[in-house]
This record gives structure tokens, C-alpha cells and sequence, in this order.
């Protein structure tokens, strides 16, 4: 796939959305806040699969660094993790996008017996910054 049919990027409210799968109707779709109300998961009320990534305010994280139990940015790599369960329980990744020119990458990693444990975003400067900024009206 290629970035533009993965990633969306509002610059009016400054938020990233990763798109992992396509959507059922809107009637099938459960968000839930997994992490600091600053990330949003949409899942697929009849498989229970990832949906949708919402990351609200990726230029604030970039700029702040967090380093804490569920979320952490290492501006050195360019990196996002995102933890969604205690412990490291990461055996497995699932690839959903990556450049090879650029370096940037998105998994989602799971623990041995498939439950979605995390996410690791590659690049995420790199990914916000290669939107053209949105003209204001």
C-alpha cells in the first residue's frame, strides 16, 4: 500500500490517522481511548480486528518526548511506541506500512498468542512533516 492510503493527516486539529484496515459501516465500528487521550483505536465490532489508528497531536508528543509506562518518543530514532498491555509481552509484529527510502514503518506487535500488545510508529516526524501544511480558510 502506499502512504496516502494509509495515512491522513489533519493539520487544523493536528491529529494522524493510520488506516490498517478497510471500515464496515459505521454501525460496526467501536472507539476506544487506549492511551492518554491522545491515542484513539477503532475496532471492528463484529471481528474485534484494528480498524483505525488516531494519534491526537503527534507535533505536541514530538515536541514534549514522553517517556512513560504507555507511551514513549525517542526523538533520537525518529520513534513512537505505544504500549497497550503491562509487561513486555512482544513476540510477534504484524507490518502494516514501510518505506524504504524514507525509513519510516508502522507495526503492531502482539504477544505469543496474537493479542495486540503495542504499536510502533517509525518516523513519525518524518510521516507529519511530509504533509503539505492545509491552506487557511
Amino acid at each position: 500500500m502506499k502512504s496516502e492510503d494509509i495515512f491522513i493527516y489533519n493539520s487544523d486539529d493536528d491529529t494522524l490517522y493510520i488506516q490498517v484496515d478497510k471500515a464496515p459501516n459505521s454501525d460496526n465500528i467501536i472507539t476506544i481511548d487506549s492511551v492518554e487521550l491522545q491515542v484513539y483505536l477503532d475496532i471492528n465490532a463484529t471481528t474485534g480486528g484494528l480498524i483505525r489508528v488516531e494519534i491526537v497531536k503527534p507535533r505536541d508528543i514530538i515536541k514534549r518526548s514522553p517517556a512513560g509506562p504507555v507511551m514513549t518518543y525517542n526523538s533520537e530514532l525518529d520513534a513512537l511506541y505505544i504500549y497497550l498491555a503491562d509487561g513486555n509481552q512482544e513476540e510477534l509484529c504484524d507490518l502494516i506500512f514501510h518505506n524504504t527510502s524514507n525509513g519510516t514503518m508502522v507495526t503492531l506487535n502482539r504477544n505469543d498468542v496474537g493479542n495486540l500488545v503495542g504499536i510502533e510508529i517509525l518516523g513519525l516526524e518524518c510521516i507529519v512533516e511530509s504533509f503539505d501544511p492545509v491552506p487557511a480558510r
